[in-house]
C-alpha cells in the first residue's frame, strides 16, 4: 500500500529469515509454585481439539532499564491430551518497537528444568512484526506443564503507553494484568461497547479475566467488519503524565521529536533543489505544485527506515533527497521543507489508513495510527478541490505525496472520513478532526463497456477501467513494471470469475501528473458466455466483469463454518460484531450491449437504494436495435452500523452485489 506503519501492534506472519535468538536463563520458576494446585482447564471456552491451554498467566507492565515501558509476561501451559506432546508456542511482537528478552522455557517433571529450544523460524509480516516460533525438543507428558518467559521492552522510549491483547494462541482458564508501578496505569477497553463477561478490578488495581478461548476458536471476521484488532479486549498500560491521557497530549511529544528533526536538517540542498524545481514561477500554487510532484513522482518510496525511531519521524530530509527515497512521513518531512523554503507553511497529518473501517477509541493506544500525510497553508490562492472544510486546518489544501493517482489540489482518493491528527504546525486547537474535502477524498472508479454476443453464444467484452489508484487490481499494476507481470495479473483476475475467459488484448498506462487517474485498457473473449435454455438463454452479466476489476465480490461471501470440535460457546465480549463499512468508495459503470438475431431481452425496471450507508441506481435502456444501454451507480460511505439494522443492512449490500453478477434472462424469438 505504500505507507508508513507506526508500530504499535502484535504482528503476524510471512516468512523471514533472522539470527536465531538464544533462551536466556531466568532461573527456576519458583514464582508458579503457587499456581501449580490449580486444576486442569476445563469449560465452555476450551474446543475439543485444543491440545494445550494456559492454566494461569500474568502480564507485569513495569518500567524498562531504558525510557520506555516493558512487559513481563509468565504463563503456565499444560498439554490436554493423553499423550506426550511437544510443546511448539509462538511469541509474537513487534521488532519495530520491542526487544524480546529474558526468554525462557521450562517443564515440570519432578522439578522444574529449562527445555532445549530450537529457534525453528523467524517470520514476519507485512506489518514488519516479528513471530518468533519456540519449540521443545523432548516431549511433555500427559496433563504435565511448561511455563513460558520472556520480556518485550520498548527500545525507543518515545511511547507512553504499551498494551497487550486478552485473546491468547491458547484458551486460558485465567489471566492477570498487574502494573509494577502506581505510576503505571493499567486500563481495559471494552471492543465496541461490548459486556466484558468475565473480567474483574481487584483493590490492587489488577485486572483479572477467566475463560478466554483461543483466537483461532472465535467467530471469523464477515466482509465490512473490523479486524481482531478492534474486536477484542486489550489492557492498556500508560504513563498519563508522558502524554498518553489524550490525544493532545501524545502530539504535544510528537511534534517535539519532529521538530527536533527538522532542526537538525541541513537546508543547504533542500534550498537549491527548491531554487531549481520553482525557477520562473511567481504563483505560490505552482510553486506547491511543482515541489508536490518531485516529492511524489521523483522520490522512490522505501521503507527500509521504520525498524527504529525512524519507525515514527524520518531520517533527515537531506538523506531523502540524497537517496532519493524516503517512505511516506520522510515524503511528507522533506516536502514540508521544500515548500517552506518558497514560504508556504505545511504540517504533517498522522492518521490510520485502514482498509476497512476503523473506530479509533477514546485514547492515542488505540488509534494504531499507521500513515503520514500534509497539509498545507494556500488560503490565499484560490480555492482546490481538496481543501480541508473543517478543523484546526480549515481552508488548508490536503495532500498526500505516497500517491501517485491525484496530484496537488486534486483529492486525494480514500481519505474521506478518517480521523486525523495535527503532528505539527498549529497549536491553537485541538489535534483531533475528521478530514472532510472541497471534493470528497473517495476512491473511484470508471468503467465503459462494449459487450458483443454473436449467435454461436461467444461473448466479446471491450473494456476501459479508469481508477484513481485504490482497487486493488491497480494497485498491483501501479506496483508492476513489468508487462508480463501486469498482464499476468490481470489474467489471474479474470481467470477468478470467468475461467474459461481468454484475455485478447490488455493494455495498463499509469496515473500521472497529466492523467489523474491510471487506465486499463482490455478485450475479453468469453467463448461461452450464453447458456441456451429450452425456450429462453443466460448471458453472463456485463456487470459483473465491471465489478470484478474494481473488487466487488459476488454477494457477501458466505461464512465456513466452524469444524464441530472446534465450536466453543464464545460468550460476551468474545462473541461481539461491530459493525462497519469499507472505504468510501464510488462506481460508476456504463455498458453497452448488443445481441444477436434470435434472441429478445427485456430489461428489469430501473432499481434504487437510497441507504446511510449505500447509494445504487442501475437502469437500463434500449440503445437501438438489439442494443441495451445500462447505467450503474453504486457509492458506499464509511462509517459503522446501527446494531439493530445489522441484519437488514447485510441483505440489503449481499442483494446489491449479487445483482451485478446474476446472469441476463433471454428469450429465443423467431
Amino acid at each position: 500500500m505504500g505507507r508508513l506503519r507506526l508500530f504499535f501492534f502484535l504482528a503476524f506472519a510471512a516468512v523471514f529469515a533472522c539470527q536465531p535468538l538464544p533462551s536466556a536463563a531466568l532461573g527456576k520458576p519458583d514464582w508458579a509454585r503457587p499456581y501449580l494446585s490449580l486444576p486442569t482447564p476445563s469449560g465452555a471456552y476450551i474446543a475439543k481439539s485444543d491440545h494445550w491451554a494456559i492454566v494461569y498467566g500474568e502480564v507485569e507492565f513495569a518500567h524498562g532499564a531504558g525510557r520506555g515501558l516493558e512487559e513481563r509476561c509468565r504463563f503456565i501451559i499444560e498439554n490436554l491430551t493423553d499423550a506426550p506432546l511437544n510443546y511448539t508456542g509462538r511469541v509474537e511482537y513487534d521488532q519495530g518497537v520491542y526487544e524480546l528478552h529474558d526468554l525462557a522455557l521450562n517443564i515440570q517433571k519432578i522439578l522444574w528444568h529449562e527445555i532445549n529450544l530450537e529457534m525453528r523460524a523467524g517470520k514476519v509480516s507485512v506489518e514488519n512484526g516479528t513471530c518468533v516460533v519456540l519449540v521443545g525438543n523432548e516431549p511433555i507428558e500427559p496433563h504435565k506443564r511448561v511455563v513460558l518467559e520472556y520480556t518485550l521492552s520498548d527500545k525507543l522510549g518515545f511511547l507512553p503507553w504499551t498494551y497487550e491483547h486478552v485473546a491468547q494462541n491458547y484458551p486460558a482458564a485465567r489471566l492477570r494484568f498487574k502494573s509494577a508501578d502506581p505510576a503505571i496505569k493499567v486500563a481495559l477497553r471494552s471492543p465496541g461497547g461490548a459486556v466484558l463477561q468475565g473480567f474483574s478490578q481487584e483493590a490492587s488495581g489488577d485486572w483479572v479475566v477467566e475463560g478466554v478461548p483461543a483466537v483461532g476458536r472465535l467467530p471469523e471476521d464477515r466482509l465490512f467488519e473490523p479486524d481482531h484488532q478492534e474486536r477484542f479486549p486489550m489492557l492498556i498500560a500508560s504513563l498519563p503524565k508522558e502524554g498518553a491521557g489524550s490525544f493532545s497530549d501524545f502530539i504535544g511529544i510528537y511534534r517535539k521529536a519532529w521538530e527536533e528533526r527538522i532542526q537538525g536538517t541541513d537546508m543547504v540542498p533542500i534550498s537549491q533543489r527548491a531554487a531549481a524545481l520553482c525557477e520562473g514561477v511567481r504563483s505560490p500554487t505552482e510553486k506547491a505544485c511543482r515541489l508536490a510532484a518531485f516529492v511524489q513522482h521523483e522520490i522512490r518510496y522505501d521503507d527500509s527506515n521504520e525498524k527504529s525511531l525512524e519507525g515514527w519521524v524520518p531520517l533527515g530530509a537531506q538523506e531523502a533527497l540524497r537517496g532519493m527515497k524516503a517512505d511516506c512521513k520522510g515524503k511528507v518531512m522533506l516536502l514540508q521543507l521544500l515548500l517552506k523554503v518558497v514560504g508556504i507553511e505545511s504540517a504533517p497529518l498522522l492518521l490510520r489508513a485502514p482498509e476497512a473501517w476503523f473506530e479509533w477509541g477514546d485514547a492515542p493506544p488505540t488509534a494504531f495510527l499507521n500513515h503520514v500525510i500534509l497539509a498545507a497553508d494556500l488560503r490565499s490562492e484560490p480555492a482546490s478541490p481538496a481543501v480541508l472544510t473543517e478543523g484546526p486546518l480549515k481552508g488548508w489544501v490536503l495532500f498526500d505525496p505516497v500517491v501517485e493517482t491525484a496530484s496537488f489540489g486534486q483529492p486525494m482518493p480514500g481519505h474521506e472520513g478518517l480521523p486525523a491528527l495535527v503532528g505539527a504546525g498549529p497549536r491553537s486547537q485541538a489535534p483531533l478532526f475528521v478530514i472532510h474535502t472541497a471534493m470528497p477524498s473517495v476512491e473511484t472508479s470508471h468503467v465503459e463497456m462494449e459487450a458483443f454476443v454473436d449467435s454461436f453464444g461467444a461473448a466479446l467484452y471491450k473494456v476501459r477501467l479508469d481508477d484513481n489508484g485504490q482497487s486493488s487490481l491497480i494497485r498491483r499494476l501501479t506496483a508492476s513494471f513489468s508487462e508480463a507481470d501486469q498482464e499476468a495479473a490481470v489474467r489471474a483476475k479474470l481467470a477468478s470469475l470467468f475461467p474459461v475467459a481468454s484475455l485478447r488484448t490488455s493494455r495498463f498506462t499509469r496515473a500521472s501528473v497529466v492523467e489523474l487517474s491510471s487506465r486499463l485498457s482490455l478485450e475479453v473473449v468469453s467463448p461461452r458466455a450464453l447458456q441456451n435454455l429450452s425456450s429462453s438463454s443466460l448471458l453472463e452479466n456485463p456487470l459483473g466483469l465491471a465489478a470484478l476489476f474494481v473488487d466487488i465480490p459476488n454477494g457477501l461471501p458466505p461464512r465456513i463454518p466452524v469444524k464441530p470440535d472446534d465450536q466453543v460457546a464464545a460468550g460476551p465480549p468474545w462473541d461481539v460484531k461491530l459493525n462497519a463499512l469499507g472505504t468510501t468508495s464510488v462506481l460508476d459503470a456504463v455498458v453497452r450491449l448488443s445481441l444477436p438475431p434470435g434472441f429478445a431481452w427485456t430489461p428489469p425496471s430501473q432499481s434504487v437504494q437510497e441507504k446511510p450507508f449505500l447509494r445504487y441506481s442501475l437502469a437500463w435502456d434500449s440503445d437501438g436495435e438489439r442494443r441495451w444501454k445500462g447505467t450503474l451507480h453504486l457509492e458506499m460511505r464509511r462509517g459503522s452500523w446501527l446494531p439493530a439494522e445489522r441484519k437488514a443492512t447485510l441483505q440489503c449490500v449481499d442483494e446489491v452485489f449479487a445483482s451485478l453478477y446474476s446472469p441476463l434472462v433471454l428469450t429465443k424469438t423467431p
